[in-house]
């Protein structure tokens, strides 16, 4: 099954006490994630490192969020109701939730200040979807991503802290050798 279908497939089974749960947490834009067929529900099980999900039918209840990157779904994330502050990623292809807004704060005019709204949960993003949300833990794709803005704002002090650290991190650099030059006789 494509990612595409699976989606479609979550997206399908979302009905109204999903969306009254999300709306009484604060995921008030569910019905445009819906109409973008990006929100769904299903049952999951996370695996032992927190960090990847796969589909089962005798796993836990989670909201599915599809992760857009450059106009392609290319990631499913899946947080439970009862922990929305963590979360696990279908493939780990998606680096960003709102990379569209990354974009458009990316492409700002010179002079022109686009300011990049920064959340620190799917949940939060569910309820603000003009803004961004890092799900890779910070990966140096995405750390490059929002490099390149201009500005940003964060609704707590605990997400600005995170945000300079992780930011402010040095690339890894690669150990670099020097091999003397082989001769070869004729």
């Amino acid at each position: 099954m494509s990612l595409s279908s699976e989606m479609a497939h979550y997206a399908d089974a979302l009905k109204h006490p999903h969306c009254e749960w999300l709306r009484a947490h604060g995921g008030t834009e569910w019905p445009l994630l819906t109409a973008k067929g990006i929100l769904g529900i299903g049952r999951a099980a996370i695996d032992p490192t927190g960090d990847r999900w796969g589909p089962d039918e005798a796993g836990a209840l989670h909201f599915m969020v599809g992760v857009v990157e450059d106009g392609a779904l290319v990631d499913i994330i899946a947080f439970s109701p009862d922990a929305p502050s963590r979360w696990a990623l279908r493939t780990w292809n998606g680096t960003i939730l709102g990379m569209d807004n990354v974009r458009r704060a990316q492409g700002a005019f010179p002079g022109e200040v686009v300011m990049l709204r920064m959340v620190g949960t799917p949940l939060e993003w569910i309820g603000d979807t003009t803004a961004a949300c890092v799900i890779d833990g910070y990966s140096a794709q995405a750390s490059a991503e929002i490099r390149e803005v201009q500005s940003i704002d964060v609704p707590n002090s605990k997400l600005a802290q995170a945000l300079r650290l992780q930011l402010t991190k040095p690339p890894r650099i690669p150990e670099i050798n020097i091999t003397k030059g082989r001769r070869h006789a004729a």
